[in-house]
């Protein structure tokens, strides 16, 4: 049987046609051209391309009535891989393995009883003392220490870390002046002391890492979404107002 890439490129040649002629006029690489008639299946990535390729060649060949050629396509075409035939299992150990099951769970029962009535009858329960047991007398005019004040927040600090890209950021004080506005890109941080009231716009939370008083916040928003958050001092706490 004639190779098919012979009969292909016979056909392009008798008409007087080249590679690249083929490749404008046909819309198929160059590349695939040459394996169609080199025979080079495996540079197909499927079965389904190259046999697409081939009907697209060949009826430009004029070679569509072709019955031999379609004989020639099926000849190339992968064998389906036949299934795979399940063994047959071997049953005959099967008791022996029931048997070792049963072993193991008796010899559980009788560590976990054996456990049992050791500590239960073989272990005392050491005494306590009778010191321990009398309750402590009331001392009259004992002085107590009283708890610590809380400490009076007056004042907070916050920064701004850039994680990977680029950010728009504002920041504005009590005053309505601006601490900071500008672009901060990747690994950029910038910090700000001494406040008790501030405004804070990111144009890409996402990308922000925020902390106040040096505690990280949870992330303010996602990358790309633009957000605004304002931070004071209320009932000696920093919250969001």
């Amino acid at each position: 049987m004639e190779r098919l890439g012979d009969l292909l490129r016979e056909a392009r040649l008798s008409k007087g046609l080249s590679l690249e002629q083929v490749e404008q006029e046909t819309n198929i690489r160059l590349e695939y051209i040459q394996a169609m008639e080199n025979e080079d299946w495996d540079f197909f990535p499927e079965f389904v391309y190259l046999k697409s390729f081939l009907r697209t060649y060949y009826r430009y060949l004029g070679l569509e009535n072709s019955e031999y050629l379609h004989l020639l396509i099926e000849s190339i075409k992968p064998q389906p891989i036949p299934p795979k035939i399940p063994q047959k299992i071997d049953l005959t150990v099967a008791p022996s393995r029931i048997a070792k099951i049963v072993f193991v769970f008796l010899a559980i029962i009788v560590l976990f009883s054996t456990s049992y009535i050791y500590q239960r009858f073989f272990i005392s329960t050491p005494e306590i003392p009778e010191e321990e047991l009398t309750p402590k007398p009331i001392v009259e005019n004992e002085i107590v220490e009283p708890p610590e004040e809380e400490q009076e927040i007056t004042d907070f600090s916050l920064v701004l870390s850039c994680i990977d890209d680029r950010c728009w950021v504002e920041v504005i004080d009590a005053e309505d002046n601006y601490l900071y506005r500008a672009i901060m890109t990747k690994g950029e941080e910038i910090s700000f002391t001494n406040l008790n009231w501030v405004f804070l716009k990111l144009g890409n939370a996402g990308q922000m890492n925020v902390f106040i008083n040096d505690k990280p916040l949870d992330k303010l928003g996602r990358i790309g979404e633009v957000i605004t958050k304002t931070y004071g001092i209320e009932d000696n706490q920093i919250v969001e107002l």
